[in-house]
């Protein structure tokens, strides 16, 4: 398992990432909320989106040989993986 120490203003970020993932806030009111402009705060749900992407095929890699049928969405993600043993 992997630590991942984070500040409190990362932290708040994620929190707020997250509402936007669920719908709750724009990226209008996330700008406003952490003092962005509305282009830092796009960029910001960009490499937020490029993680997700990057961390979800990284694990399908790794766990890809365990066999199954799997489906995602989120986080702007709409991937079906089959995986064959």
């Amino acid at each position: 398992m992997e630590t991942l120490t984070m500040s409190q203003k990362e932290r708040r970020r994620v929190g707020i990432v997250t509402s936007v993932k669920a719908g709750e806030l724009s990226l209008v009111e996330v700008s406003e909320v952490l003092g962005l402009s509305c282009r830092q705060a796009k960029r910001m749900w960009q490499r937020y989106l490029q993680y997700a992407k990057q961390k979800t095929l990284e694990f399908f890699e790794r766990y890809c040989g365990h066999g199954g049928k799997l489906m995602l969405e989120g986080a702007g993600l709409s991937m079906i993986f089959v995986c064959e043993a």
